[in-house]
């Protein structure tokens, strides 16, 4: 028996590079006793448009690093 959209797990994934979003996809696909609705947008904005639209269950997001400050002191 198959699940149903209402059984289904709707998860937004935030990513601006495809083939990460792909391998979040692929990598939910190994639980098969859950079922995922995955949806992807490329950026935050648009992720704000998504969730007025409709809900998610899960968000994924991707945050970026910032440069490191240079080190100082002991910790250098």
């Amino acid at each position: 028996m198959s699940p149903s959209n209402d059984d289904a797990i709707r998860v937004l994934i935030v990513e601006d590079e495809i083939e990460a979003a792909r391998l979040v996809t692929r990598r939910l696909s190994y639980y098969p006793s859950a079922h995922f609705v995955v949806t992807h947008v490329p950026d935050l904005r648009s992720a704000f448009t998504r969730i007025e639209q409709e809900a998610f269950e899960v968000m994924v997001l991707h945050k970026r690093r910032r440069a490191a400050p240079p080190a100082s002191g002991v910790a250098a």
